[in-house]
């Protein structure tokens, strides 16, 4: 229960020390096959490749500071649909 809630939901207690909903399953975040190398694979291309694109973006088009600003902002967008194409390959996949 939030603190921020002025009344409790239906079927709610009060005493979440003894409640069952938070039990099982429903309580974990995530994607539980996302663990180990690909995790972290995962993690290092999610934040560094949208980085290190709108680094190179801005130092390849420094001629002034509108270009350089405009090939940060290419580059991150580059990065970012990069970023989801290699992590959506990296994602375990269900075998059928």
């Amino acid at each position: 229960m939030s603190l921020t809630e002025k009344d409790p939901p239906v079927g709610c207690s009060g005493h979440c020390e003894s409640c069952a909903v938070g039990e099982g399953d429903a309580g974990s975040a995530g994607d539980p096959k996302m663990t180990g190398w690909r995790f972290m694979l995962s993690s290092l291309i999610v934040f560094l490749l949208p980085l290190g694109l709108a680094l190179a973006g801005a130092i390849l088009l420094r001629e002034n500071k509108a270009h350089q600003l405009g090939g940060a902002v290419g580059g991150l967008a580059l990065g970012v649909l990069l970023a989801k194409g290699l992590s959506t390959l990296l994602a375990p996949r269900e075998k059928v």
